[in-house]
């Protein structure tokens, strides 16, 4: 339940949540970041066989597999264009989605699980 709670504040933009640094002081905090990532995967996970998913939660989920990828190119953030963090993070929110919407991992091996775990902070 505990990961619920999380994203409820997450996708409400409360304070201390990983949209409201990002979106309102353009700031990607990386394990923020993390915290959402793992939370979604864990309630993806916990969902997949089921039959309905919570309205607030496919929003969630949808909100941000759209929009932080275009937060993330922002001019504002601080980018090492060798460094491929931001598109691991930015595919790796597809993929959630995916598995969420799915109810299955767009990859038959671990490579969503590997992604999360290349983004920890």
């Amino acid at each position: 339940m505990e990961n619920y709670q999380l994203l409820k504040s997450e996708f409400s933009a409360e304070d201390g949540s990983f949209l409201i640094q990002t979106r309102s002081y353009r700031n990607w905090d990386r394990h923020l970041f993390f915290r959402l990532i793992t939370a979604m995967h864990s309630v993806a996970m916990d969902l997949k066989d089921h039959d309905l998913i919570p309205k607030w939660i496919a929003r969630g989920f949808w909100y941000c597999e759209h929009f932080i990828p275009h937060w993330s190119s922002s001019e504002h953030l601080p980018k090492n264009d060798d460094d491929p963090y931001y598109e691991i993070a930015n595919r790796t929110l597809h993929d959630l989605s995916s598995l969420l919407f799915k109810g299955r991992s767009p990859y038959i091996d671990d490579t969503l699980e590997k992604n999360i775990e290349n983004l920890k902070a």
